[in-house]
């Protein structure tokens, strides 16, 4: 079966903490929920969404001029304390180590299969000490590659220890200034190292060139639960600057036992998590945890998709279908914050390229 692009992007609900999450300025599509359920990430709190829509925004983005650390627009969660390790010491920049092509396919030990890795710098390292480092993190095969995807580009990245879930976002931007945002990532540091994954549609970039820089979009505090709901409304909560978790019986979807495809849930409902892409703050992400009475685990995230109800886009994450709101037992908001840095001039070793995909 080829692969899917699944995607995840600034809002989710989910359940537990996952491996790996993937994604772009848009987001997943119901139909695009075969992918794994390792791949879907605590939701997009550590990590992220995305969808065909994507492919679209994806090409002629512009890099901004001005490179300088983004202006935190304020919002009401601003009020509640932060996640921290150590409010002394602020949660540090990811570090670029090493770079690799990604190769299709997996050992059965459950290694992927060895690739040469490189550092920033340009140096190429020997086939013996990149086999030492993906021993380290056991797997460069984070991205779910289709036809219309350039050769993923791995990435491993130091991250700060402290940190449970500690996602690497990486951006691509080329000399043109166009970004290239497609990118998968590892959210659970293993060894204190994150994988992370870049590769762009053929449409919008046709091959790699032989230098990029990158901006990455990182975590600056633990997830930490801003708010608690136990007494459910019917109208919708406004959870912060554009940010709304709501029920919707109409989105209530749940799969056919016999052909896994989606279809209508009757009588029941779902809990949307819904982010306004205009006004919600960009570098804070949410999760909705969904806690039925009787069960010890939140619901599960079933679908995203965007919308445009009133000429707006709003990504959306919606939950597995239940019964009705009296059997919500309770509801926990999830915050994690983020920065971005900019990492320029990187090479590429495209001599490296997997057989098939050279240049």
């Amino acid at each position: 079966m080829k692969r899917l692009s699944a995607c995840f992007s600034v809002l989710t609900i989910s359940t537990t903490s996952s491996a790996c999450s993937q994604t772009s300025e848009s987001v997943n599509h119901p139909q695009l929920s075969r992918c794994p359920q390792w791949l879907w990430m605590v939701a997009v709190m550590s990590g992220l969404l995305l969808l065909p829509v994507g492919r679209a925004a994806q090409s002629g983005q512009k890099a901004a001029t001005e490179q300088a650390e983004p202006e935190h627009r304020p919002t009401e969660s601003d009020t509640l304390p932060l996640g921290l390790p150590d409010p002394e010491k602020p949660v540090t920049t990811p570090k670029l180590l090493y770079l690799a092509w990604q190769k299709d396919g997996v050992r059965s030990t459950g290694m992927s299969i060895p690739s040469m890795l490189w550092t920033p710098d340009g140096e190429i390292l020997s086939q013996e000490k990149s086999d030492e480092i993906l021993k380290r993190v056991k797997s460069f095969d984070v991205h779910w590659r289709q036809e219309d995807d350039l050769p993923p580009l791995s990435m491993i990245f130091q991250v700060d220890g402290r940190l449970t879930i500690s996602p690497v976002l990486p951006t691509v931007i080329t000399a043109d200034e166009d970004r290239h945002t497609m990118a998968s990532t590892v959210n659970t540091p293993r060894k204190g190292l994150i994988v992370s994954t870049a590769a762009p549609y053929k449409s919008a970039l046709a091959q790699w060139p032989e230098e990029i820089s990158l901006e990455i979009k990182y975590p600056v505090e633990n997830m930490i639960i801003v708010k608690t709901l136990k007494n459910i409304p019917d109208e919708p909560v406004k959870i912060a600057e554009g940010v709304t978790w709501y029920l919707d019986p109409k989105r209530a979807r749940e799969r056919d036992p016999d052909t896994r495809k989606m279809q209508i849930a009757y009588d029941k409902t779902a809990a949307v998590l819904q982010l306004n892409r205009e006004t919600a703050d960009k570098l804070t992400q949410y999760e909705c945890r969904v806690y039925l009475r009787g069960h010890k685990k939140p619901l599960r995230g079933l679908y995203s998709t965007i919308i445009e109800p009133d000429g707006q886009q709003y990504h959306i994450r919606v939950s597995q279908s239940f019964g009705q709101k009296q059997d919500i037992e309770k509801i926990e908001i999830i915050r994690q914050r983020h920065n971005t840095s900019l990492i320029k001039n990187i090479p590429l070793k495209l001599q490296l390229l997997p057989e098939g995909d050279e240049k």
